[in-house]
């Protein structure tokens, strides 16, 4: 229940920035339960991939060649999203190339949801949640959390102009700490 609840708050967030039609790719999709809600909402043609394969839809999927490669042609989708994939990542320098990786497949748009705390009470507050939500699943939680400054630097030394909306969802986390959507438009 709260999961589903979870996916609905997120999916409103996300939404206004795509559009009825594109062909989405949803990089680090999980059970593509996210995905499958978008084409409900929102009419996207929305492929999953993940390092590991948990599809629970009947969306299409396309493998992963490594962590942060895709077995997709350049510019194949209108959209990629990554949603709460970055922090997952085992290092920082691997988040850089999985960001150039959805530069290099979309079209139009990146759509990206991350965890964003803002002071160290915030950080262990997320630390915990994501622990709580994602270690008993087997999902890496290597912690490589950034605050929304960091992301923004990162996402100008790779060429990138994003947008930034910050949060404090209330499902799963009660308002504990902030997440942010970063929308970055490619034309």
């Amino acid at each position: 229940m709260i999961q589903f609840l979870r996916d609905r708050e997120l999916t409103k967030r996300i939404s206004p920035f795509l559009q009825k039609g594109w062909s989405l790719l949803d990089i680090g999709t999980g059970r593509g339960t996210m995905a499958l809600l978008l084409r409900q909402q929102v009419g996207v043609e929305p492929t999953l991939t993940d390092v590991v394969n948990q599809n629970q839809t009947d969306l299409p999927w396309v493998n992963m060649i490594s962590n942060a490669r895709v077995d997709v042609a350049d510019k194949s989708f209108d959209a990629v999203s990554l949603i709460f994939v970055l922090h997952h990542v085992q290092t920082k320098q691997e988040q850089e190339k999985l960001i150039q990786e959805a530069a290099r497949i979309a079209r139009k748009r990146i759509v990206i949801l991350e965890d964003t705390p803002n002071s160290k009470i915030s950080w262990l507050m997320n630390a915990a949640w994501d622990w709580i939500m994602n270690a008993p699943k087997g999902i890496p939680v290597p912690f490589n959390f950034r605050s929304k400054k960091e992301w923004q630097e990162l996402f100008d030394k790779t060429g990138l102009n994003a947008k930034a909306y910050s949060f404090r969802p209330f499902w799963p986390v009660m308002l504990t700490y902030q997440q942010t959507l970063f929308v970055i438009d490619l034309i």
